[in-house]
């Protein structure tokens, strides 16, 4: 079986906002073919059914506009012809019912013919196959049912019903996903008939299958899977299906052959909660890093002598020392190191200068105060040094905020290196 598959109609100049479009549906009347999908509203972030039309079999499309909008989700437009009238059956299981419409005005007027089934189906298709119209879907209020439910079928003289389940129901539950979800109409091929199916054990949607129904009765059901004859991607993530696909709908057109319609995404969206996982785990990890980057950064600005950090000049001017204490990344790190910088004091109480250990540690206080123990063995600071310093440290700021405070604030940090 060979068709065509072309672009997806846009949806950009529709008269309508959406971020998206998926789930197409084909309905032939005559030479014109009629395309419902799913489109989710930019707005809402609804999933409401667009219709567009082509009379040239698909190879150019003209957006109608909405055809049904609920106030829940709508996708999956399967749309039929039973009795020379137009029904479709949209999925709507966040209503939990499975809602059968009927055309007023094909194809933009339509009105709620009967609820078929008060469950939560998704992925729902009615065929008339062997004498009874069967209807297959996916089930997630069923106990022990996946997010991707389980596959049930339901049998009728009528596709109005009432329907009866299968004897063997859930038919099929593997444990991943491969093939249980439907993923377009099922179609009739050289008198065989073939199921249409998503593969979700990667991702929801990641590719299509089929499968040939060997034996589908009242009490059994049989299916095994098939090659789709579709070659995957070779251009990746950049093909117009390269992240996945997840639908496809085939129509007889007799002697003027097959068409068929497939959805395809370039983006990987993927499961809700999987996305979300990742996103949080991403800002988690950033977070971290801003920590941690944050906490390693604090030690190093307490420990290091100023003498390591700045190598362009000897003389440092009172406004780049006063800038260093905005730098500590924590309270506790400050209490840690001025606890320990006093305590240093007292060493220094009896540590002799002139013993091997006096002469090997260099006590350095903050750089804003200018206070260290030198060797015996190096020169001394002349008067004038002496005074300079000294009327420097009258004018430094800090000596100010100490003065004019009620209570005089702890002692800055010390920094300690010892060589």
């Amino acid at each position: 079986m060979l068709f065509l598959i072309h672009e997806y109609p846009s949806v950009s100049n529709a008269g309508f906002p959406s971020n998206f479009v998926a789930d197409p549906f084909l309905f032939v009347q005559g030479g014109t073919l009629y395309l419902f999908y799913e489109t989710k509203n930019s707005i809402t972030s609804q999933g409401d059914i667009g219709v567009a039309k082509s009379t040239d079999k698909g190879a150019t499309w003209e957006q109608l506009g909405i055809a049904l909008d609920e106030g829940w989700h709508l996708s999956y437009p399967y749309v039929f012809n039973y009795n020379d009238q137009i029904y479709m059956m949209p999925e709507s299981n966040q209503k939990g019912e499975l809602r059968l419409y009927r055309a007023l005005e094909f194809p933009l007027k339509w009105t709620l013919d009967k609820v078929l089934m008060k469950k939560a189906l998704v992925d729902s298709i009615i065929i008339n196959y062997s004498g009874n119209y069967w209807l297959f879907g996916s089930d997630l209020g069923g106990f022990g049912s996946r997010k991707n439910g389980q596959l049930k079928i339901w049998y009728s003289s009528s596709p109005l019903g009432p329907w009866k389940p299968h004897k063997k129901n859930p038919v099929y539950n593997p444990n991943k996903g491969f093939g249980l979800r439907n993923g377009g109409r099922p179609f009739m091929y050289n008198g065989t008939l073939y199921r249409v199916a998503q593969d979700c054990g990667e991702t929801y949607g990641k590719r299509v299958r089929t499968f040939k129904v060997e034996v589908l009765t009242m009490d059994e059901y049989r299916e095994v899977e098939v090659p789709l004859g579709i070659e995957e991607p070779k251009k990746g993530i950049n093909a117009w299906n390269g992240a996945r696909y997840h639908h496809l709908d085939v129509q007889n057109l007799g002697s003027s052959g097959w068409v068929g319609i497939m959805d395809g995404d370039r983006i990987l969206s993927g499961d809700s909660v999987h996305r979300y996982v990742i996103g949080s785990t991403a800002v988690a990890v950033v977070a971290a890093l801003i920590i941690l980057v944050g906490l390693c950064l604090g030690p190093v600005n307490c420990i290091s002598p100023h003498s390591w950090r700045s190598h362009n000049t000897a003389k440092r001017s009172d406004a780049f020392l006063t800038s260093d204490y905005p730098h500590f990344s924590s309270s506790k790190l400050r209490w840690f190191y001025t606890r320990f910088n006093v305590t240093s004091l007292f060493v220094r109480g009896w540590v002799k200068p002139n013993t091997c250990a006096g002469k090997s540690v260099k006590c350095y206080r903050h750089p804003g105060f200018a206070h260290k123990i030198i060797p015996e063995n190096q020169p001394k600071q002349s008067k004038h040094s002496k005074e300079l310093l000294e009327d420097k440290l009258k004018k430094h700021p800090l000596r100010d905020i100490a003065s004019s405070a009620a209570s005089p604030p702890p002692p800055p940090p010390l920094q300690l290196c010892v060589s």
